[in-house]
């Protein structure tokens, strides 16, 4: 008899071990994010593109430095090349140097969230920068950045950027 009763209770544990948990509501349950949370996160997204959209507009890098991720292991890419982060922002300086303005609009774009932690963006935008001579050069960029919330907010761990 006291056998069968240490069975039946490491039976009973087993099953409740094996039993999912109830589920969290959806409001909360951040492996399955709902409609307004996904919008609410696009639109977040939204306004930390632009924000790099507009730094870049004044032919600035402070944006970019502030939201590249400073993980070693991060990748950014321009033009097919790979870059770490510092030098990344060294090479966009660079491309920088023989213009005094330039302009960006962005002509498609979507966001996709992969989780509450992750979100694509991908866009088209097109460049016109406004060389120290006067003359204009317009481009047409591909773009690709992925956002990962971390505990200092959100930062770019991967880029990648073609023309």
């Amino acid at each position: 008899m006291k056998r069968s009763l240490i069975l039946l209770g490491l039976l009973i544990l087993l099953l409740m071990a094996c039993n999912p948990k109830s589920q969290s509501s959806p409001e909360t349950n951040m492996a399955n994010p709902t409609e307004a949370n996904e919008t609410a996160l696009q639109a977040e997204i939204n306004t930390l593109m632009a924000e790099l959209t507009a730094s870049a507009e004044k032919m600035s890098t402070e944006a970019l430095e502030k939201y590249l991720s400073d993980e070693p292991w991060d990748s950014f890419y321009m033009g097919a090349k790979e870059y770490s982060k510092a030098e990344l922002l060294l090479e966009v300086k660079k491309a920088y140097e023989p213009f005094t303005k330039q302009s960006l609009k962005t002509t498609k774009s979507t966001n996709r969230v992969l989780s509450p932690d992750y979100v694509l963006w991908k866009g088209i935008m097109e460049s016109t920068a406004t060389q120290k001579d006067g003359k204009t050069a317009d481009m047409k960029l591909s773009e690709t950045w992925l956002w990962h919330k971390t505990d200092k907010g959100w930062k770019v761990i991967h880029y990648d950027e073609s023309w």
